[in-house]
């Protein structure tokens, strides 16, 4: 069965930024140095749609990411979003998305986009505290994110959220505090990217004169595991937890210090079905007494035995260290719903 859904990059570093964010170097963290002529982004477009499997009529869109594409130069932007829309003119892509920055948002835009294709707008949050957004040097407040975030659903669009644990001045309880204030605005999509001190960044000089500790690796695995939880209560789809490894962003490539971590969706995910299962063996009643000696079978969807039984099987370790469990059986199941298990004691 083929992938039904399928995204287009285009890297726009940089591009429209008007502040140097302190955690900030898009040139080492997207690999890419320079934006694309009008020339080459046709390549790089035609390039990936090559490779595409279309048999099963999949959901293609191009999407503008690494910079504020709303702030770039309005010329290069008209041009970008138009070799965009000849893409969905000729049928082979369904539409277009961007990140922005959220006070570069007003209705004057929104209709551009609309104009050109545009389908969803995801803000570069990053907090829902003030003082955590100056300590940034963001340049935008927590008023724009309201703001835009309305106009973006008046319009129509598709709204996505991009969040960042571990900022200066962050906190885990103040993350999910952010977290909470970004679901009440009605995001569709949200990423979380837990704060990575990178080279060449003002992060990484606070980081280097003691100015800033960078949030644990545990810390970052809770509160984005609280996202998660909170945005699969409400609906919301994570599409991204953690920054995907790169040839710089890696253990011994760009970053300095933070809660990097090559499978960080993975110990999120794991962080919320061990919590899931949990209260389903307290709802059960059992206790470490009755279940000493006992099987537990957990059956989750297909695709998510790894997360369930945790990274390095964490999960299954610490179950049967707290229940004495003789042995943890985890089936994968076509039929279950992403994140949601069945839990038996027998």
């Amino acid at each position: 069965m083929g992938k039904s859904y399928y995204v287009v990059p285009i890297f726009v570093p940089h591009l429209g930024c008007p502040h140097d964010c302190i955690f900030c170097n898009q040139k080492r963290i997207s690999g890419i140095k320079a934006p694309l002529n009008s020339g080459d982004l046709h390549r790089e477009i035609e390039s990936i749609l090559s490779t595409l499997d279309y048999s099963n009529n999949p959901r293609v869109e191009i999407a503008f990411f690494g910079g504020s594409f709303t702030g770039i130069e309005l010329a290069l932007q008209e041009d970008y979003l138009s070799i965009g829309k000849t893409y969905i003119d000729k049928g082979l892509v369904d539409g277009l998305r961007l990140s922005t920055r959220p006070d570069y948002i007003d209705e004057t835009i929104l209709r551009r986009l609309k104009q050109y294709g545009v389908e969803t707008i995801e803000l570069g949050v990053q907090s829902m505290h003030q003082d955590v957004l100056e300590a940034s040097n963001r340049g935008h407040t927590v008023a724009s994110v309201v703001q835009a975030s309305k106009m973006i659903k008046d319009y129509g669009f598709t709204l996505g959220h991009q969040l960042m644990p571990g900022l200066p001045g962050d906190t885990v309880e103040r993350f999910k505090e952010t977290v909470d204030l970004s679901v009440a605005l009605g995001p569709d999509v949200m990423r979380f990217y837990p704060t990575l001190v990178i080279k060449e960044t003002g992060l990484a000089d606070a980081f280097c004169d003691k100015r800033y500790e960078a949030m644990s690796l545990e810390e970052a695995t809770c509160a984005c595991a609280y996202g998660l939880e909170k945005c699969l209560n409400q609906g919301i789809r994570v599409i991204r937890i953690g920054l995907q490894a790169t040839e710089s962003v890696c253990d011994d490539g760009d970053v300095l210090a933070g809660p990097f971590h090559p499978s960080f969706r993975q110990l999120v995910e794991g962080m919320v079905f061990k919590k899931k299962v949990v209260e389903a063996l307290k709802i059960l009643d059992v206790s470490s007494e009755t279940c000493k000696g006992q099987r537990l079978r957990l059956t989750c969807s297909a695709n998510q035995v790894s997360s369930v039984s945790g990274l390095n099987k964490r999960n299954k370790l610490a179950l049967i260290e707290a229940y004495g469990f003789s042995k943890i059986n985890i089936i994968g199941a076509d039929q279950m719903a992403p994140y949601t298990i069945m839990v038996e004691v027998f």
